[in-house]
């Protein structure tokens, strides 16, 4: 929740452009409408097969336009949840003369169906859908993770299938598994299929379809038929994206060294069949980049290929293009002086955010699709295009978003033009002074004869700030991670407040109570100051806190205790004072007010708890009646039933308070002489936790609920 927007920061959403790569990369909306895309193929002719998560196929013609209807629906067969869904499709070799395509789809009981397909023998642009036979069945996989699901078909005719570990990540190295394999089999001989001869499992009693192991998620692979290489790219764990390279001449059973290791770090978990694995049979990745810890989604590297267009800047060298799907950017691993190379080479999550899969049209095309946009983008590599820098100018809202063009000298730039989203040119002298929006650069080259449209956004600085709540044995409680994945000046800091304007020691920001707190940034050059504020929250997991014959009793297996009093409802335990001497798991109330414990286990982890229901106690006397409340949902999204005991014939008066104490909904209801149940609509309050409170001269009792 932030308080204050004083500091804007332009954040380029385009590319960014590096010298050593030969040629800068911009993207060409070419086809939308696609719902999940998963798979973009092409049968040798003009049309794009694309594969939707969900079991369709459709086609795009030349034109970019979506067929109205499509090639094949087997989306009754198909489970889509998570990671699941249609996966992976190929065309036989041969398909212009015996119409057979291959298919990788997950049906409900978890399991891969490698399947063929025929054409409709009347209609080119439509299959049969009952021509359908299972090629094999991978039923290994209990889970939606890691299914792989990538097919194509090798230099020899022979088709690969990618199979992930399905999170049971030691099966990567167990050769009775095909769980983090690469298979490889012959569909033109036998019945469904033939091992071929030179399979490293061939004749043994190993499944025999295995070629390649080690292997995590290998979610999209695929070959350069020019001179046989094999580029998987495998999605890590915690530290590296990999680019996996080997050649499909290559019959010596390769490992690419899955768990032992990710990327060319050593396991740390400790996985006992590492012991087995002699690093000298492993093959490390040619490239790849490290996992990004600041992301919700920290990496996923989506395989891509060998780039085969027309582009005189990329005729002399071998540029393997891919992405990610978390951070939405295009990598290449190019050769350059013999030596492959890794860079980034482009980032507009304004243009290009989730990345699907890649595809090649019959011209050597690359393309790329965003599952979330539904959108097929042309990837062009044959554009000198102008860089762009962009600086923080100050935080007066007069002086930000400051944005510098900068051309190639050698760039042939004929012209460079800046708009606002409304089409609007905006003059050179107001480059410093851009407020927040969506901005066009249109760029005219006159040496290639290209021209661009390069979309960048100016957007608030917002920090990600994640509270880490674990077991004591792990980390302290209320541990505050702030993650900046925005440009930030070199001498960016920050400190820690309480809601009230203390200075928290920052060793103490590890191990913060539940409550409000401000982190203020703190930059002297250039002066600008931002404050955003946070809340640790209460743990969810209550531990009972009961109210019997006016004693207040906590679990008794903690090492010690304090019990706390509050006058008035507060989240933030910082505002109970501590009760003198109550210090067991049983305590007696004295007076009227909110109650609290602190409970600290064996290892010094301290433990907040309340009683739904039994939080407040406005009397004495009530101590001996013990009101109830019982909500129902919860939690709750448009209406809360409200069932409560009070038998009283006046007026009742139900009041709803949000996380910080303040008064959001109150109304009086006619009292009754038994259990009442009364309704009460939630539909416009806002997502977060509140606590209810039903009052009367003789009545009184609260609760807690948490709307979603």
């Amino acid at each position: 929740m932030i308080k204050y927007h004083l500091l804007w920061l332009f954040i380029f959403s385009s590319f960014h452009s590096y010298s050593q790569f030969p040629t800068d990369v911009y993207l060409e909306e070419w086809a939308t409408g696609i719902t999940l895309p998963t798979e973009i193929i092409n049968a040798g002719d003009d049309r794009i097969f694309v594969c939707e998560k969900t079991g369709v196929i459709k086609i795009i013609g030349a034109d970019g336009q979506v067929l109205p209807e499509a090639f094949l629906d087997i989306s009754d067969k198909v489970a889509s949840d998570h990671e699941q869904g249609l996966l992976g499709m190929a065309f036989h070799p041969d398909f212009t003369n015996n119409g057979w395509f291959y298919i990788n789809y997950t049906d409900e009981d978890f399991h891969n169906n490698i399947v063929r397909l025929e054409i409709d023998a009347s209609n080119p642009n439509k299959a049969n859908r009952d021509s359908e036979k299972l090629i094999l069945k991978i039923d290994e996989c209990a889970f939606t993770l890691h299914h792989g699901g990538c097919l194509r078909f090798g230099p020899e005719g022979y088709l690969f299938i990618a199979v992930g570990d399905c999170g049971f990540s030691n099966e990567a190295q167990e050769l009775d598994s095909f769980l983090g394999k690469l298979l490889r089999i012959d569909v033109d001989n036998g019945d469904p299929y033939s091992i071929p001869t030179d399979n490293p499992m061939y004749n043994t009693t190993f499944p025999q379809e295995i070629w390649a192991m080690g292997l995590r998620n290998p979610w999209k692979f695929s070959f350069d038929y020019d001179n046989r290489n094999l580029w998987i790219g495998d999605v890590g764990y915690q530290t590296y994206e990999e680019i996996d390279f080997t050649t499909a001449d290559n019959t010596s059973l390769p490992n690419f060294g899955w768990p032992c290791y990710e990327g060319t770090e050593e396991d740390q978990i400790g996985f006992s069949i590492c012991d087995e694995v002699d690093i000298q049979d492993l093959i490390f990745p040619l490239g790849g980049y490290n996992y990004d810890s600041c992301l919700s989604c920290g990496g996923s590297i989506t395989g891509g290929y060998v780039y085969k267009g027309t582009s005189e800047l990329l005729q002399n060298t071998e540029a393997y293009i891919y992405g990610d799907y978390c951070n939405g950017k295009l990598y290449s691993t190019y050769l350059q002086d013999g030596q492959y190379e890794t860079v980034e080479i482009y980032d507009n999550n304004f243009v290009l955010d989730n990345i699907s899969t890649f595809g090649e049209n019959n011209l050597g095309q690359l393309l790329v699709a965003d599952i979330v946009k539904g959108t097929i983008y042309k990837i062009h590599l044959d554009c000198r295009l102008p860089d762009i820098e962009v600086k923080v100018a100050s935080c007066s809202l007069s002086e930000d978003g400051c944005v510098e063009i900068i051309t190639p000298s050698n760039g042939g730039i004929l012209s460079t033009t800046l708009k606002d989203g409304n089409d609007i040119i905006i003059p050179e002298s107001e480059y410093c002074n851009l407020t927040p929006g969506i901005y066009i650069l249109e760029t005219v080259n006159m040496d290639s004869q290209c021209s661009m449209q390069t979309t960048f956004e100016v957007e608030v600085f917002e920090p990600r700030i994640d509270i880490i709540r674990a077991s004591c044995s792990i980390v302290e409680d209320g541990n505050v991670d702030i993650c900046i994945s925005q440009a930030v000046s070199d001498d960016f800091g920050y400190y820690i407040e309480s809601d009230g304007g203390d200075l928290i020691d920052p060793i103490s920001y590890s191990n913060l109570l539940p409550g409000y707190y401000n982190m203020i940034m703190d930059n002297s050059s250039p002066a600008c100051m931002d404050t955003f504020d946070f809340y640790i929250p209460f743990d969810q997991d209550f531990f009972p806190v009961s109210l019997t014959n006016g004693v207040l009793m906590v679990e008794d297996n903690y090492e010690s205790y304090q019990w706390f009093i509050s006058d008035t409802f507060s989240f933030n335990y910082g505002d109970y004072r501590i009760i003198e001497n109550a210090i067991e798991p049983s305590y007696t109330p004295l007076e009227s007010g909110f109650y609290l414990v602190r409970a600290t286990d064996v290892d010094g982890c301290e433990h907040y708890r309340r009683r739904n229901g039994e939080l407040m106690i406005s009397s004495i006397d009530q101590v001996l009646v013990n009101k109830k409340i019982s909500l129902s949902p919860n939690p709750v999204i448009d209406e809360l039933i409200i069932s409560f005991d009070c038998m009283t014939e006046q007026k009742i008066l139900l009041t709803v308070y949000n996380i910080s104490g303040k008064k959001v909904f109150s109304e009086e209801i006619d009292g009754v002489n038994e259990s009442h149940n009364h309704s009460l609509s939630t539909a416009d309050l806002e997502a977060g936790t509140y606590m209810i409170s039903i009052t009367s001269n003789s009545c009184n009792a609260s609760s807690i609920f948490i709307k979603e």
